[in-house]
């Protein structure tokens, strides 16, 4: 069911409701930004799981054109994108809430781009992630996140904006929270920081990383 929802998603280039039922697109400035926070923490052997159509993988091999990057993607359609886009990664079928096609240890990145807001089993997710990563490796992670002064202001004036029937995003995550499944299944937050925000005052999203 979820593969087919998600190539749907990807059929289509915004269906024109809701704030998170379009086509993911990242602004140059907005990966760069993000690169200056997390690079540090980028390893050799990578995986980007719930890559989609490859944006980030495209701007990774720039950034590191002798790394291994590999993909793991829900959609047949996304991944037909990703392969024109960039044709020498290797893609790999599959949801990023089942068993991952690869073995323990294998990788020492990992990266969740604006995915685990969308996952069914967070628990089995991060089990995973936990599973194929080396000793010591990163689970580095954008997602959006909620602190008070927005969590007032969403329940009070754009519910329905957030909290639609049909919205992609499933969970909603605080710095608690996301540390505490974190936590349960063996990592420990070594970085955090805002992304985006709102006057610097209320986020848009966070940047995770995540030690093993």
């Amino acid at each position: 069911m979820a593969k087919a929802y998600y190539d749907k998603y990807w059929e289509q280039e915004n269906d024109g409701s809701g704030h998170a039922n379009h086509i993911p697109r990242w602004p140059k400035g907005e990966l760069e930004m993000f690169y200056r926070n997390i690079g540090c923490f980028v390893g050799e052997d990578i995986l980007d799981i719930g890559a989609w159509e490859g944006i980030f993988i495209e701007y990774l091999k720039n950034k590191n054109p002798t790394n291994k990057i590999v993909a793991l993607e829900i959609s047949s359609n996304a991944i037909e994108r990703g392969k024109k886009r960039n044709p020498d990664i290797n893609y790999f079928l599959g949801s990023a809430d089942e068993i991952y096609p690869f073995i323990d240890q294998e990788f020492d990145t990992l990266f969740m781009t604006d995915v685990i807001e969308h996952l069914v089993d967070i628990d089995q997710a991060v089990s995973e992630c936990n599973r194929i990563l080396k000793t010591n490796g990163k689970l580095i992670i954008i997602t959006p996140i909620f602190n008070w002064l927005k969590k007032v202001i969403i329940a009070s004036f754009f519910w329905e904006k957030v909290f639609y029937p049909t919205n992609p995003h499933i969970r909603f995550f605080t710095k608690k929270s996301m540390d505490s499944i974190m936590a349960k299944h063996g990592f420990r937050c070594v970085y955090y920081k805002w992304g985006l925000t709102w006057l610097g005052i209320m986020p848009q999203n966070a940047y995770f990383v995540y030690e093993k």
